[in-house]
């Protein structure tokens, strides 16, 4: 009987503490602190409030604004913090001129955390020479990271950033195009992935100019990854400038890459740089 009386108090408070979750709703013009879907709160309230395992659903419009370590850690991998864009809006993130370099910015370590159907446009930030639509830092420690169903545009830099320090992580079904930069002294990239462990699946990159994807690393990163079901299309038109441009450049180690669709780049589709072996397409 006293077996099955600690059971029941163990489920009872595994029960409590999926329940204490929250769902909240922010909007460009909301404002209070109720943070529901009929009475959204601003951006600023909703993030502040946010605690691990919270959903906060961005309602449509625009928030002109960048994001640093908008959310924390999640309760675990079925249970991550989330911000995402309502289901059905279009939640555009466009900060103003000279506000940011990297829109949306993690350089604080965290883990089971995830970004979903969120529009990240850099269509303002044309002054500096390096911009980032989303990016983890080198040495930030980040695991179980979810990247989904975001539209990554206009960005003179690189629409992805992902860091050496990324142990695990999935990015499936975003879009990344329309890169803005001219010149290859502007690194035009798509998806610069630097971390080990990943799923990277059923994205769409087009009108890259430079790389639409690079797995490269300088401190152990780049490995381990499954590369699948994604189309890069019409990309590297920056040929003329430079013969070495590729769809997909690979310099690192044991990869899988398989089933993607590769086509219109004007340059180079696959390259292995030498001596980084184990890579299989």
């Amino acid at each position: 009987m006293k077996k099955l009386f600690l059971l029941i108090v163990a489920l009872s408070l595994i029960t409590a503490g999926a329940a204490e979750a929250t769902t909240r709703y922010v909007s460009p013009s909301g404002s209070g602190t109720t943070c529901s879907d009929g009475t959204p709160c601003s951006l600023t309230q909703g993030l502040s409030v946010t605690a691990a395992g919270d959903t906060l659903y961005l309602k449509a419009g625009t928030y002109a604004t960048g994001l640093q370590n908008p959310i924390p850690s999640g309760l675990s991998s079925s249970q991550p913090t989330i911000l995402a864009g309502k289901p059905g809006d279009v939640a555009t993130i466009r900060p103003t001129a000279g506000s940011t370099s990297n829109i949306i910015l993690l350089n604080s370590n965290r883990s089971n955390i995830t970004f979903r159907n969120l529009t990240i446009d850099g269509i303002n930030l044309t002054t500096a020479a390096e911009r980032t639509g989303f990016r983890t830092n080198s040495t930030t420690v980040i695991t179980n990271l979810v990247i989904e169903d975001l539209d990554v545009k206009n960005i003179n830099g690189t629409a992805i950033v992902l860091g050496d320090a990324i142990d695990g992580c999935t990015v499936r079904r975003n879009k990344l195009h329309d890169g803005s930069g001219t010149t290859v002294a502007i690194s035009n990239g798509g998806l610069y992935h630097r971390a080990k462990n990943c799923v990277v699946e059923y994205n769409e990159i087009y009108g890259i100019p430079e790389y639409p994807v690079t797995i490269r690393s300088d401190m152990g990163g780049g490995t381990g990854n499954i590369y699948r079901y994604n189309i890069i299309r019409n990309s590297s038109t920056l040929i003329a400038l430079d013969s070495g441009l590729r769809a997909i450049n690979i310099s690192q180690a044991n990869n899988v890459f398989h089933n993607n669709l590769i086509y219109g780049n004007l340059s180079r589709g696959i390259q292995v740089t030498a001596g980084y072996s184990g890579n299989k397409i």
